[in-house]
């Protein structure tokens, strides 16, 4: 087998076997083109080996590859978190990426003992597992593990908003790189799957960890929380959850910390067994943490209705925002993206339309009593139903926009009945706010939604058009991955 200090493609130096399971093996190694640290992972065509295997392999190369597409640097300020015994001393600064996982670099193919290796190389993440600091016997502070928690979820935010999504299936601390920053990284992407909820005979995930639909050959969003949750229990208690009492098929942790309460009840739902009171997904789960994580440091209770990531080039960071769009419910699936916006209530000049209508609705019943000519009255109460129209649509008006990568549909609705719909066999190429509204650009033709019924304000207009941008760049994003 591979020996230390050996030199494979005629640029890797092993240094340090990490794994060792036969022919798969993973090794700590330096690249003696740019002398930087490395890992790489090989796998060996041997008699042992399972097309599963190697189905893994190369399933893991192609996530991180497409994860790797235009991802930029980050260059947010360092972590002042005090660091402990257990933190590694360094000289050299950390340069991470927007994305906290390793950066694939590579893949190369060799031959050696008889055997034909294929390999892929990604960069080394300084720092030490979760699992070895437990070892070690390390213990971290309440505030430590919640942040800890809140880099996790950040981590599985981008991974989930993939398109399709993104689900690890194996987080625990031994996949979790905490650097001598006190950065946290999430590794090993062996087992993760693209797209969400969808049945796979072969179960993944460490026992434990992964909750009971996973090991059942299904995963989802949620799937990972639990295994969040898994991870934080063990770094608060030192116990593998397998260790813990089980109740209801809920690991009972309780009786062995002394946290913060409302910490506690968090953790509770995250390692909820039924998937229907568990959070759905890591932006809710993040949300409450950073509630609770705000509520601690300040001392009073915040009103948080959501949070707001962002990233670019020179940021990646959490924004707490008042949610002032609830009206505006956005369902993104894998093969679509759905907008409902819900009716806006009556204000002054609905209230007015409608007193108008119903006034003249009401003046046409009495000339139609008082012997004047039916066709009077009835073009009277013609008069009124405009107005009354006016009135109900502007106040109680909804509409539904339904797009994906190959058409477009628009419904407009009030009090449940459909009065205007549009199918367009044709994708949105452009969307851009506008005064009370946004505007869906196709190949050949211009829709406006939100500048009469529902009514949209400037600033639900431009969050609605950037919410939209942003699932046309995961659609994107997607084509890239199933042309690779």
């Amino acid at each position: 087998m591979f020996q230390i200090g050996q030199i494979l493609s005629d640029r890797y130096q092993l240094v340090e076997p990490l794994k060792q399971l036969g022919v798969r093996q993973t090794w700590r190694s330096i690249d003696l083109v740019n002398q930087t640290a490395c890992v790489i992972k090989l796998l060996g065509f041997h008699s042992t080996l399972q097309w599963q295997d190697y189905e893994q392999f190369q399933h893991e190369i192609k996530i991180l590859k497409s994860l790797n597409d235009d991802r930029p640097k980050d260059n947010r300020p360092k972590d002042n978190r005090p660091k402990d015994n257990c933190s590694k001393d360094s000289d050299s600064e950390e340069e991470p990426t927007s994305l906290h996982i390793p950066r694939y670099l590579g893949e190369f193919a060799l031959e050696f003992d008889s055997i034909h290796w294929v390999a892929f190389v990604q960069e080394e993440i300084p720092g030490a597992s979760l699992q070895t600091l437990l070892g070690q016997h390390c213990r971290f502070s309440e505030a430590e593990i919640r942040q800890i928690a809140i880099d996790l979820l950040q981590i599985l935010i981008d991974l989930h908003e993939q398109y399709p999504p993104i689900l690890h299936r194996d987080i625990k601390p031994d996949n979790v790189i905490l650097t001598p920053e006190r950065s946290v990284y999430l590794v090993d992407f062996g087992t993760a799957q693209l797209g969400a909820a969808t049945q796979d005979i072969t179960a993944a995930g460490t026992d434990g960890y992964a909750p009971l639909e996973q090991l059942s050959g299904q995963t989802i969003p949620a799937s990972d929380l639990y295994a969040v949750g898994a991870t934080v229990v063990h770094l608060l208690t030192g116990v593998c959850p397998t260790d813990l009492p089980q109740h209801q098929l809920k690991p009972q942790f309780r009786s062995f910390v002394s946290i913060d309460d409302r910490f506690t009840t968090w953790l509770e739902k995250m390692l909820e067994p039924d998937t229907e009171h568990r959070f759905r997904a890591a932006k809710q789960a993040l949300t409450d943490l950073f509630k609770i994580e705000s509520e601690i440091q300040s001392g009073f209770k915040l009103k948080i209705d959501a949070i707001e990531t962002i990233s670019n080039s020179t940021n990646h960071s959490i924004q707490i925002i008042q949610h002032e769009f609830d009206r505006i419910q956005i369902n993104q699936r894998v093969d679509r993206l759905q907008v409902n916006i819900r009716k806006r209530g009556i204000h002054l000049t609905d209230a007015l339309w409608l007193g108008t209508g119903v006034l003249t609705g009401g003046v046409s019943v009495l000339m139609l009593f008082s012997h004047v000519h039916p066709v009077l009255s009835l073009l009277c109460w013609l008069d009124s139903l405009p107005l009354l129209g006016i009135g109900l649509i502007s106040a109680l008006g909804e509409a539904s926009l339904t797009l994906n990568d190959r058409s477009l549909s628009i419904q407009w609705k009030c009090l449940g009945i459909s009065y205007r719909q549009i199918k367009q066999p044709k994708p949105a190429i452009a969307i851009e706010p506008v005064q009370s509204g946004i505007t869906i650009q196709t190949e050949t033709q211009q829709y406006s939604i939100g500048q009469f019924s529902p009514e949209l304000s400037e600033s639900e207009a431009a969050w609605l058009a950037q919410a939209i941008r942003k699932y046309q760049q995961r659609v994107s994003a997607a084509s890239r991955i199933h042309a690779m």
